[in-house]
């Protein structure tokens, strides 16, 4: 919240672990939608700061992980016309 002024929070009951929530207080603009996404991005590339005995992994991650990825599958989606309503499903 502090960093990018957004509130997210993980899943409840049998979604626990498997997906992330995030607080748009009703209606919300694509704008806001690509914002949460990026900020997402973000805070994992920071999540990877290499640190302790598992430096030379966390590395390799960092590198591998692709920051804007989530922002250019949502402009996809936009731009294809599915931004009305995001059908999610679980395995």
């Amino acid at each position: 919240r502090e960093k990018h002024g957004m509130i997210v929070a993980g899943g409840q009951d049998h979604l626990k672990g498997r997906i992330i929530r995030v607080a748009h207080l009703g209606h919300f603009h694509d704008e806001d939608i690509v914002a949460v996404v990026s900020a997402l991005g973000m805070s994992v590339h920071e999540c990877l700061a290499p640190s302790g005995k598992n430096q030379e992994a966390v590395m390799e991650l960092r590198d591998r992980f692709d920051v804007g990825a989530g922002v250019d599958a949502v402009l996809k989606e936009f731009s294809e016309g599915a931004k009305q309503e995001f059908q999610l499903t679980y395995p």
